[in-house]
């Protein structure tokens, strides 16, 4: 007897879209998927390297393949208007913990985070190694033509005498195109056995434009301040580890455009990031202290605006605390998880002087009892 079984239909595109990979997912490994980049071409024409890629099907892939996927609109969207072509295309991206980088069809590529996008400076060659080349450089990320043959990637950084970087994660290696995450400044790269010198690259390579993964996002909302914070630690050298999970806890100054976040994880880490104007601190992970402080502990000081913004740890059963510098009139913090955000009116004369005993608290409880009043710990 047949099954009256109903029709096949297509998924809506909101369910396809949030099926895509996003940033604070961990990284997939793998050593299967369908489809692949195939052969690159090294074009030499007047002592130029150039690099074309064309896309066919294979059967047989290399490792760290399933973190290649097919790009979203929005990713496409926000390629094609850093490199100022609308007729760009790309159907390959490589997915890690903190970036994106899309593999176009004509060679070029585009590395996307999540408020920025890095494509190649108008002025960059690609530069031939000693098999393949490299179409494009960023300050984490090394994209080009692999060597033929080759399965596995990594670049390494053994430049520094007395403390040489190790390799750096495993990068993604197809027949047509190689992308890898670099240890802070590459000078080779290591094609299975086989290590190869970084070439001469421009100072400049790459060019790179404010651009927010999520197209409706306010710049200077909670979670795009956070965004902008965790890209900036992430080029200094902080790993997704340690950055990723992050969500905005407290924030002071929003309005002004000059002020502190503290962000938490699952409030059990926290971290702090300071703003001023157009531009942003890195993400700075507080240390957790195992037992409450006796008196209220300062983490750190930071003049924002026209305000001296203070963050601080206080006993988990203060329920306000206030701040003053002796001068003006003490302000209310913002307090969560045993944490304190203050924004204290203070010149610039006064900021560049300040010394930490001249700030004065007054904690209470939840019975608006004064717990403790006096100076940090």
């Amino acid at each position: 007897m047949p099954l009256d079984l109903p029709h096949r239909r297509a998924l809506p595109e909101d369910v396809k879209e949030r099926m895509r990979p996003a940033f604070t997912q961990s990284r997939v490994r793998g050593r299967r998927a369908p489809l692949a980049v195939a052969a690159g071409v090294l074009l030499i024409a007047g002592g130029v390297v150039a690099a074309q890629i064309v896309t066919q099907p294979v059967h047989e892939v290399d490792s760290g393949h399933l973190q290649v996927v097919a790009p979203s609109s929005r990713d496409l969207d926000r390629c094609r208007a850093a490199l100022n072509d609308q007729n760009w295309r790309s159907t390959r991206m490589v997915v890690f913990d903190l970036r994106k980088v899309l593999v176009g069809e004509d060679g070029r590529f585009c590395e996307l985070t999540r408020t920025r996008a890095r494509v190649a400076a108008e002025d960059f060659k690609p530069a031939a190694l000693e098999e393949g080349s490299i179409a494009f450089r960023s300050t984490k990320i090394i994209a080009g033509v692999p060597p033929a043959g080759a399965r596995t990637v990594h670049a390494v950084n053994s430049g520094y005498t007395h403390s040489p970087l190790g390799p750096g994660p495993e990068g993604v290696v197809t027949p047509g195109f190689f992308v890898v995450e670099t240890p802070g400044v590459a000078s080779e790269l290591v094609f299975d056995d086989r290590t190869m010198r970084m070439p001469t690259i421009s100072p400049k390579p790459a060019t790179v434009t404010d651009s927010y993964e999520n197209s409706d996002t306010d710049p200077w909302s909670e979670e795009s301040v956070l965004a902008r914070c965790v890209d900036i630690a992430s080029d200094g050298g902080r790993s997704a580890e340690e950055l990723g999970g992050f969500e905005p806890l407290m924030v002071t100054g929003l309005d002004k455009h000059h002020g502190m976040m503290i962000a938490h994880r699952e409030h059990e880490k926290w971290a702090y990031c300071s703003f001023s104007g157009g531009t942003n601190g890195g993400l700075q992970l507080l240390n957790v202290m195992e037992d409450d402080p006796d008196k209220p502990f300062m983490f750190t000081g930071d003049k924002t605006g026209s305000d001296y913004s203070v963050v601080g740890r206080v006993d988990r059963a203060a329920k306000s605390v206030q701040v003053s510098d002796g001068d003006h009139p003490p302000v209310s913090a913002e307090i969560a998880d045993g944490h304190f955000l203050a924004a204290v009116p203070m010149t610039d004369d006064e900021a560049k002087t300040i010394p930490t005993d001249r700030l004065h608290l007054v904690v209470r409880n939840d019975k608006n009892q004064i717990i403790y009043e006096g100076g940090f710990g």
